[in-house]
């Protein structure tokens, strides 16, 4: 079965996934997710501890966000973070073409000014998505980690189909050193 597309890709995050991320990488306690949705980064993480601010182009039900907006316009983390901050972007972006591109490349250019307070960046991608030609350019700096999800999510609740793509957190820390590590994590 064929389902059409969700208008924003609005394909809210489970918790599990984000559980893998905060268990297997430094995320800093402060973490900003742009593509906020539904709040499925934001709960789990302020489950874990995580002071969350949340930002989207659109407001769904079951969130209140602390910024309306289009990520790629914003040029700071919402709120008052006094420096020294550390922060970190953590979002299931869009997938769609060439937006979802435009929405990695503003998230490393904040990751690149040093006054952003932002020091880590995660993406929920689909695991080849790296392959894209107009990704690989984004791995030129701070590229610290692909994590591999071993089981596959399941998008869209009640469905009986199986999942058909695989996915991976791919994270960018400016404190990183050295080649990226590749962890294969499951659920």
């Amino acid at each position: 079965m064929t389902f059409k597309r969700r208008r924003h890709d609005a394909y809210f995050t489970p918790a599990w996934p984000v559980y893998t991320l905060l268990d297997n990488w430094r995320i800093p306690q402060t973490i900003w997710d742009p593509a906020a949705g539904d709040g499925g980064i934001a709960r789990p993480a302020r489950r874990r501890g995580h002071d969350v601010v949340t930002s989207d182009i659109k407001k769904y039900p079951g969130l209140r966000l602390d910024q309306l907006g289009d990520f790629r316009t914003i040029k700071h983390i919402p709120g008052e973070f006094p420096p020294p901050c550390s922060a970190a972007i953590v979002a299931n972006p869009p997938y769609a073409h060439p937006l979802c591109e435009e929405f990695i490349a503003h998230a490393l250019q904040l990751l690149d000014r040093k006054n952003s307070g932002i020091d880590v960046a995660a993406f929920l991608l689909r695991s080849d998505y790296s392959h894209a030609p107009t990704f690989r350019p984004l791995f030129e700096k701070h590229y610290a980690c692909r994590l591999d999800l071993t089981q596959r999510i399941r998008w869209i609740a009640g469905t009986t189909e199986r999942p058909r793509h695989n996915h991976s957190w791919f994270i960018f820390d400016r404190r990183h050193r050295g080649p990226a590590h590749h962890i294969i994590q499951g659920a």
